[in-house]
């Protein structure tokens, strides 16, 4: 497993958040990296994001009580 690690800077204050991914992701988002000329950690927000939209979430059944 590999991380990677997200900080933002907001009102003086850094929220770092790391997440750990396989090493053929990881591997696949460095590529990706190199290719476009983006940072690492904006590659994988972007990859996050695309999946978080394209998953279909079940409902927790506990959140319906």
């Amino acid at each position: 497993m590999e991380k990677i690690t997200f900080r933002e800077n907001e009102n003086s204050r850094t929220e770092t958040m790391v997440i750990r991914v396989s090493e053929e992701i990881y591997s696949d988002i460095i590529e990706i990296s190199r290719r476009t000329s983006l940072p690492v950690y904006a590659v994988a927000d972007r990859l996050i994001s695309f999946a978080l939209e394209h998953t279909e979430w079940e409902k927790d059944p506990s959140e319906s009580q």
